[in-house]
């Protein structure tokens, strides 16, 4: 095998290692290391015959490790912009719970089964329905089309990336907020109602009647909003393709 070819195809995979990382797994969790290192390798081996080679790769040390590093950069914005949608669903189950009653403990990570339920369920079936309409299909997809703008050795980004990404994290902070919406909703009417029931009332125990009528409504409807989650998780998941390739270089 030519040393040029070899080089090419660890370049790609490189970038397809930084990828998988931040993409989720069917666990919602990132991926074992092992499991990564096996998927990239095979992506590679998979798509070096497919992509075109540049005419020339680096071979000096120099050269080749700034090339590792830019596939890292590309390869890992790729798959953080993947990620975004879930990051939605963590954050609207965690302002799920807090508007009815069962808030969660506050935190920027992954939300898990044990400290934060109801945000991981979100989460969960976030990437049920990933998987089920195949939207990881189309992330693959995606990462190859990369190779057509930037291609092994020659990664780049355009001028207005950072522009791009900051406009995809204000979409998934507008996307997490939608999909807690209608509990917020709920939330400022019942405790408008219990308010006005206070004055009209003195002597009724607001606080404990709102608490049970906040989560036994919430609840109720969180019962029904699975349509309204698909929704908007389905528009984002369509939007990915666009925007994993949104800051890369233009042939």
């Amino acid at each position: 095998m030519p040393v040029a070819v070899l080089i090419a195809w660890l370049l790609i995979a490189i970038r397809a290692s930084a990828f998988l990382m931040l993409m989720p797994g069917l666990t919602g969790q990132p991926m074992p290391v092992v499991l990564r290192l096996g998927l990239s390798l095979t992506l590679a081996t998979l798509l070096a015959p497919l992509i075109p080679m540049p005419v020339q790769v680096p071979t000096t040390l120099l050269g080749l490790g700034g090339a590792v590093a830019a596939e890292t950069v590309v390869g890992l914005l790729m798959g953080f912009v993947g990620r975004m949608a879930f990051s939605a669903t963590d954050m609207g189950g965690r302002i799920i719970a807090t508007e009815i009653g069962l808030t969660s403990t506050p935190g920027v990570d992954a939300p898990t089964a044990s400290s934060e339920p109801f945000a991981a369920l979100l989460h969960r079936f976030g990437v049920v329905l990933y998987f089920g309409v195949g939207a990881h299909l189309l992330a693959i997809g995606t990462f190859t089309r990369s190779f057509h703008f930037a291609p092994p050795g020659l990664a780049g980004l355009n001028p207005a990336a950072a522009d791009q990404l900051i406009m995809i994290t204000a979409r998934t902070f507008a996307v997490g907020v939608q999909l807690a919406a209608p509990f917020i909703a709920m939330n400022f009417l019942l405790t408008l109602a219990f308010a006005l029931l206070g004055r009209a009332a003195p002597k009724v125990s607001v606080n404990m009647l709102s608490m049970g009528a906040r989560s036994l409504l919430g609840l109720g409807m969180l019962g029904g909003a699975a349509t309204l989650f698909a929704r908007y998780l389905l528009s984002a998941f369509e939007r990915m393709p666009s925007d994993m390739l949104v800051y890369l270089p233009r042939p």
